[in-house]
């Protein structure tokens, strides 16, 4: 007997294609059939899985769907309308955001797409400027990022959550649609977050980076910063410039490689303005005039104090320097490479932090400072998740750039403000209290956002207990 033939109908369409013998397409309710024919479409009981296949893009997995707040195939045949991850649906509380809205459920396929399509619109017009302060760079985030979001998921969410911030800072005309692209940004951001460490830890474990990652953990960066802003949600803006060391650090050592590569994706988008990137030079701040070095100048000092007293003191004062140097010798030094003292590591921490204060005094490329926690070093980024006094007083001098930063840059604004005044208050309980350049650089970080300065410092108390 001939062996009957397979076919390859898929007995998902529509009632009223099957009842005229059509093939239907799938893609409704309603299909194209019932649209021509302005009937009523309809799929019965059991709802086609394919169309809500098709509405997601073909590189996400289901629960990359219920990542971003979409029901997934399992969600809609258990006939449940509610969300597994309870994150996808959740609203920020009113502490943690300054919007207020009503639980709901994230909107179905059809409005993500378009939620989807006016992200990306936004992202190529306007949100793809938060990614460089560099015009020549500009082709590479405009054009070529877009591209490889298309391939890699950790790129496009974290494009997505930026542009949902953007959209709710600038676009959203209530407070309810503000509240609505804060979540989806919220949930974009979680899923970008994950992807993003399979991603590296897969690249590492191969010993190779790439540049996506690099221009990724930048966009996280970003992202923290306009969060913090936006919504003066999840936590301090102390905590949160933590969490950005932090991240630069698992990111620090494919920097070099991340370079190299993201200048041969230059090269291919735009020749021309690659070779202007190359043959720019950063600014220098011995170039700066005195009140721009002076800042710089302080930190150096007390670097000097706590970890090189014998080159700062007198030698009938060096005993007094113990009781200073307990806390900056009780955190461990992470080994990459070879070892570095911990009086190099902060010397050249401050030496980054001159260089994005001399862009600032230039003004040619606005948004530099936000570069400083990329170069900074896994070393110091270990000093400030520790909490290390001379740690968080150069993050304050950071604080202040960021700070002039967010006059210009939506996503820095009141960042920098806030994250002086958390840290000028944690300060004076350590023992950089004893120091007169550490209190100088307290006084001068406030004044230079607009808070109180302190009382001016006394003299005659540091040379009471020999430290004048």
């Amino acid at each position: 007997m001939k062996q009957r033939q397979t076919h390859s109908k898929s007995r998902r369409g529509c009632l009223n294609c099957k009842k005229r013998h059509v093939k239907c397409d799938e893609q409704g309710p309603p299909c194209a059939n019932c649209v021509v024919r302005k009937t009523t479409c309809s799929y019965g009981q059991s709802p086609t899985a394919s169309a809500a296949q098709l509405d997601a893009p073909a590189h996400l997995d289901p629960s990359s769907c219920l990542a971003v707040g979409l029901p997934s195939e399992t969600s809609q045949s258990s006939g449940s309308s509610s969300l597994s991850p309870p994150q996808a649906s959740r609203m920020p509380s009113p502490s943690e955001t300054s919007f207020s809205s009503s639980p709901e459920l994230q909107p179905s396929p059809e409005p993500r797409r378009l939620l989807e399509l006016e992200l990306m619109h936004r992202w190529s017009t306007h949100t793809y400027l938060v990614m460089t302060c560099h015009p020549e760079e500009y082709p590479l985030m405009q054009t070529v990022l877009p591209r490889e979001g298309l391939r890699h998921d950790f790129v496009l969410r974290i494009m997505f959550a930026l542009t949902s911030l953007d959209l709710a800072v600038h676009v959203a005309q209530t407070e309810a649609d503000a509240a609505s692209y804060v979540r989806s940004a919220l949930a974009y951001h979680d899923a970008a977050a994950l992807a993003l460490d399979r991603h590296v830890r897969a690249r590492a474990a191969h010993h190779a980076h790439d540049w996506l990652a690099h221009v990724a953990t930048a966009a996280h960066t970003a992202y923290q910063l306009a969060v913090f802003s936006a919504t003066r949600a999840g936590g301090t803006a102390r905590s949160r410039a933590a969490a950005i060391f932090a991240l630069w650090s698992q990111a620090a050592p494919s920097g070099a490689a991340a370079a190299d590569a993201g200048l041969d994706a230059l090269l291919a988008a735009s020749p021309a303005t690659a070779l202007q990137s190359l043959l720019r030079l950063p600014a220098s701040i011995d170039a700066c005039d005195a009140a721009t070095r002076a800042p710089l100048a302080r930190l150096y000092a007390v670097n000097d104090a706590l970890h090189e007293p014998a080159a700062y003191y007198p030698d009938s004062q060096k005993p007094t320097r113990a009781t200073l140097l307990h806390a900056e010798q009780s955190q461990p030094q992470p080994q990459q490479g070879p070892p570095v003292s911990r009086h190099e590591m902060y010397r050249r921490a401050v030496f980054h932090l001159g260089t994005c204060f001399a862009e600032d005094a230039t003004g040619l490329v606005p948004g530099h400072s936000a570069s400083f926690p990329s170069v900074a070093g896994p070393g110091f980024a270990a000093a400030v998740g520790g909490g290390e006094p001379l740690a968080l007083l150069v993050v304050m001098h950071w604080g202040v750039l960021l700070h002039r930063m967010g006059l210009r840059c939506w996503w820095a604004a009141g960042v920098g403000a806030c994250l002086v005044a958390e840290l000028s208050e944690a300060l004076p309980e350590t023992e950089l209290a004893f120091l007169p350049a550490a209190q100088e650089g307290v006084a001068w970080a406030r004044g230079e956002v607009g808070l109180a300065v302190w009382g001016a410092w006394d003299p005659a108390m540091s040379a009471g207990i020999g430290l004048s």
